[in-house]
């Protein structure tokens, strides 16, 4: 299970390019104008997710994932994964009182919490369970999709992709035009492409 936004194209907006284009060539720059825009918004989001929940960029791209459009189903879908990451990862640190970590932009202390690397080499924040020596349990922070559904940070990515979703289509439609109507010069695997 993951969390998602979809990028789509209204046909409704666009019903004298796909006559003037017809189908198969609307596909197809339908299909290229959704994957820039999933690329786009993948840029953004990854860049978005690691500033609003003080996560490492490498931790979210590792996180995201991009569905992309074909000429059967234009419609790209960016997926963050919904589970959490470990507190290790929001660079923590062993204090006195325990340890602390940055979530949410904040700094954060996690007392009788400690470091400690594990038989199997995993390094996590840990806290002990009752009063024994065992058992622990390990303490996590937010994941990447919990970020996205941030009301601020999934309305930045939905405008990014209102806004840059028409910008692609036209440029890509009016590339498809210039190439039909045989004004553009392109190579012979550019034109292959196109097909």
């Amino acid at each position: 299970m993951s969390i998602g936004i979809k990028v789509q194209i209204d046909f409704s907006a666009f019903s004298e390019a796909l006559d003037a284009l017809g189908d198969k060539h609307f596909r197809a720059a339908g299909m290229i104008a959704v994957n820039d825009t999933l690329r786009q918004a993948n840029k953004a989001a990854v860049s978005a997710i690691a500033k609003a929940g003080s996560i490492k960029v490498a931790d979210v791209r590792k996180r995201l994932r991009a569905i992309k459009a074909t000429r059967e189903n234009l419609t790209g879908i960016l997926r963050a994964s919904k589970y959490a990451l470990p507190l290790v990862a929001f660079s923590a640190r062993q204090v006195k009182a325990g340890v602390t970590a940055r979530e949410w932009g904040q700094r954060r202390t996690y007392k009788g919490a400690f470091i400690a690397t594990m038989k199997t080499g995993h390094r996590g924040v840990f806290k002990r369970v009752g009063d024994d020596r065992l058992p622990i349990r390990q303490l996590w922070g937010p994941g990447v999709g919990h970020v996205m559904r941030a009301p601020d940070v999934r309305a930045d990515l939905e405008a990014l992709i209102r806004e840059r979703l028409p910008i692609n289509l036209k440029r890509q439609i009016e590339r498809r035009l210039r190439v039909i109507s045989g004004k553009a010069k392109l190579s012979a695997a550019s034109q292959r492409k196109l097909r």
